[in-house]
C-alpha cells in the first residue's frame, strides 16, 4: 500500500520472502499496484515499494541473453537458469530449490534464495502489454519447458534439466 519504510524493514531485517504468493497467486511484488481506490500517498510510493521489492532480482533482458542465449542446449540453459535464479545455492536440489509450504496446491513452493522470479516477471509485462506477456509465456514453454522436460526424460537424465522442469512448472 505505498509504506515503503515497513517494506524494507521486512526485507532487510526480517528477511521477508517475496516469493510467496497469495491466493489468487500473485507475490507481493505483482500486489503492489495502483488501483483505482489507491490513495495519493499509494500512488506516489507504490513504484517505490515495487522497486524494493524487485531489487534482488535478475532483469528479464539478463534472463533472456543468458538461459535463452543457449536454449538449444537444455544442459547449458538449465546450468545457466539455475545459476541466474539460485546464485547462492551451491549445490541445486529439490530441498534447496522448493521449500514446504502448506498454503499451495503441491504443498511446496519456490524457496526465496530464487533472483529471477519468472511467473513474477511474465505477470509483470502483461500489466503493460499482454503481447509481450504472451511472447515470454510462450518463449518460457515453448523454448525451454519442452526441450528441459524431453533432455530430463530420457538417458542419460539431466539432473539440472529436471530441476529447471519443475522450477518452470511452479
Amino acid at each position: 500500500r505505498g509504506h515503503t519504510t515497513i517494506v524494507g524493514l521486512l526485507l532487510r531485517e526480517h528477511g521477508a520472502d517475496p516469493n510467496i504468493v497469495n491466493r489468487e497467486g500473485r507475490t507481493a511484488y505483482l500486489c503492489a499496484r495502483v488501483t483505482p481506490e489507491s490513495s495519493l500517498y499509494e500512488r506516489e510510493n507504490l513504484p517505490k515499494v515495487r522497486n524494493l521489492l524487485a531489487e534482488s532480482r535478475v532483469p528479464w533482458a539478463r534472463f533472456e541473453e543468458e538461459v535463452v542465449g543457449v536454449a538449444e542446449d537444455p544442459p547449458a540453459a538449465a546450468a545457466a537458469l539455475l545459476a541466474l535464479a539460485f546464485p547462492s545455492v551451491a549445490q541445486p536440489s529439490k530441498r534447496e530449490l522448493f521449500v514446504p509450504d502448506v498454503g499451495t496446491k503441491l504443498g511446496k513452493r519456490i524457496a526465496k534464495t530464487d533472483r529471477l522470479r519468472l511467473y513474477e516477471q511474465i505477470e509483470e509485462a502483461g500489466e503493460v502489454d499482454e503481447e509481450e506477456k504472451e511472447r515470454r509465456g510462450r518463449l518460457c514453454g515453448e523454448k525451454l519447458l519442452l526441450p528441459l522436460m524431453q533432455a530430463a526424460s530420457t538417458p542419460p537424465m539431466k539432473k539440472e534439466c529436471m530441476l529447471v522442469t519443475w522450477y518452470l512448472l511452479y
